[in-house]
């Protein structure tokens, strides 16, 4: 690994850190987790201390595991976000104990860690678009008065006045937002594109963020960050 990699490396994963510890912060946030049970609290002061320092391995480590136990303690009634979240760290895990075993070395890098888990997360960000587009595929998200598209789409215009509410509007959200899950996994794949499927995602999640998805939002944002997860190379 020539030293310029291995800078870019470096600073991609402490961008993913911080960004990972912010994700969580947001979900404790949503619901008001922070002092809902000891592991609860706990897992608030270690986000906060990976956020201080994200370029410190041990610290996102802990803040890892801690997240899965969280998830443990959550099953079977746990949102899909942060079962993905779970997945994520479980890929991550799994990737330090395969240095660990092949280097027979328990001095990890930075560097090393983030090739190694980056290009498979990024393979499970593309797997959750696609379940994010098919599981919308049936009857009644393309009923305006029963579709969760529609609802959503009328809690964003109650927060902006000047978005129309009309059956058409409500029709035209639940079609629009279908195509762009559908085209931003495409562009992520696609090197000429991936730059626009980026932005694409970043508007689309920024605005799912202030109708209340903030949670899930910034988990996908920790993924798609220039640098990070979605320009990894497979």
């Amino acid at each position: 690994m020539d030293i310029d990699n291995k800078v870019n490396a470096d600073c991609s994963f402490s961008i993913f850190a911080f960004l990972w510890a912010a994700a969580t912060v947001f979900h404790m946030a949503k619901w008001s987790y922070w002092l809902a049970s000891y592991n609860d609290f706990v897992l608030s002061i270690a986000s906060f201390l990976v956020i201080l320092k994200p370029s410190s391995l041990l610290r996102f480590s802990i803040l890892i595991i801690l997240q899965i136990w969280e998830s443990v303690e959550q099953m079977p009634w746990i949102s899909n976000h942060w079962l993905f979240t779970t997945l994520v760290n479980i890929t991550i895990l799994l990737s330090l104990g395969h240095i660990i075993l092949s280097t027979k070395s328990m001095k990890i890098n930075r560097s090393q860690l983030f090739f190694t888990f980056a290009p498979v997360v990024r393979v499970e960000l593309l797997i959750l678009y696609f379940f994010s587009f098919f599981h919308k595929l049936n009857r009644d998200w393309f009923v305006s008065e029963v579709s969760c598209g529609a609802e959503i789409y009328l809690k964003l215009a109650d927060k902006l006045p000047f978005l129309p509410v009309s059956i058409w509007a409500q029709n035209t959200a639940i079609y629009v937002s279908l195509i762009i899950e559908a085209i931003i996994p495409i562009f992520l794949v696609i090197p000429r594109v991936r730059m626009v499927g980026l932005v694409v995602a970043a508007v689309f999640h920024f605005i799912l963020g202030i109708n209340g998805f903030f949670n899930f939002s910034s988990i996908i944002f920790a993924l798609l960050l220039k640098r990070s997860i979605a320009l990894s190379k497979l």
